[in-house]
């Protein structure tokens, strides 16, 4: 954590061998969770997706069987894969998050993980899948930042050749509260990307 605060991404992954093993020895998996979820965020800042891949794999093997720190860890893979084009196995390990997240009965588990899902598949450029899910997950209350899921399914609306749903959806986004936590500054420039979207399915 002190070397993300410092910027030095780059130099975690080494630190990290080293934690995890500790974690690994002293039956800590949560701790493990921690260094490995954290070097996989800070390794794809970097820049260095193959390293963040290898972070989250080294996530999933130290909480596999632990639902609750293990979802988390699906969704870092799932996201990194999706980021380094590797769509179909980004959409399975999404779809396992997902199941894993159903059986536990969480209703707040279960909406991340269809925010996340919706996503993968808007990355995948399945646009009506990733519509539905971001839809229901928005509706469900997701724990997420919810102007910029509502731009990710006015994006997801407009490439589905649904431009009219789609500007309600910005209008919606719009209108949501944001926190510090949102990147308001951040949230303009998608907003007026998504618009360009609804007006080229407009034909405009």
């Amino acid at each position: 954590m002190s070397l993300i605060r410092l910027g030095r991404f780059t130099e975690c992954a080494a630190v990290a061998e080293r934690g995890g093993d500790a974690a690994r020895r002293a039956g800590r998996p949560d701790l493990a969770y921690g260094i490995w979820i954290h070097t996989a965020c800070a390794l794809s800042g970097a820049g260095d997706l193959t390293g963040a891949l290898q972070a989250a794999d080294a996530a999933i093997a130290a909480t596999r069987g632990m639902t609750v720190i293990e979802l988390p860890c699906l969704a870092a893979r799932a996201f990194v894969l999706s980021r380094l084009g590797r769509h179909d196995e980004a959409l399975a390990v999404a779809a396992e998050q997902l199941m894993m997240a159903e059986r536990m009965d969480s209703p707040a588990a279960a909406s991340l993980a269809r925010h996340d899902a919706g996503l993968i598949s808007l990355a995948a450029g399945r646009h009506q899948a990733a519509a539905g899910l971001l839809e229901r997950a928005l509706a469900e209350g997701a724990g997420v930042s919810r102007p910029a899921a509502r731009l990710a399914c006015a994006e997801a609306l407009a490439r589905s050749g649904r431009p009219e749903e789609a500007a309600a959806e910005v209008r919606r986004a719009a209108l949501e509260p944001v926190r510090a936590s949102d990147q308001p500054w951040a949230l303009v420039p998608r907003m007026a990307r998504v618009q360009g979207l609804i007006a080229l399915a407009r034909d405009d």
